[in-house]
């Protein structure tokens, strides 16, 4: 990638961990996703098989897997799994609203 696209892909990292958050309720859970460099609403199923959080997307036929590297009290720490499958080198921190 050139300069100008490495700063694109920066701001718009920086946008989605902003704005990034997981709302469960029950079995379904609210997400936001990145889509044509916006932030947008999504809604899904999700469950957990052994150390994975999946959650199947309720508009696009879609899952997303994530290995769940910790779960605590006040926080749960994600990092996606890849194709192949790999989990990825980094994830996600998510604190709890109730902790803070």
């Amino acid at each position: 990638m050139d300069t100008d696209q490495h700063i694109r892909a920066y701001e718009m990292y920086s946008l989605a961990m902003k704005e990034f958050e997981l709302v469960f309720k029950g079995d379904t859970i609210f997400f936001k996703d990145l889509r044509n460099e916006a932030i947008i609403d999504k809604k899904g199923i999700w469950y957990i098989d052994k150390d994975t959080l999946i959650i199947n997307d309720l508009e696009i036929m879609a899952s997303y897997k994530y290995f769940i590297q910790q779960s605590d009290s006040c926080r749960l720490i994600l990092k996606p799994i890849l194709p192949g499958p790999k989990v990825a080198k980094y994830g996600s921190t998510y604190k709890f609203i109730d902790c803070y």
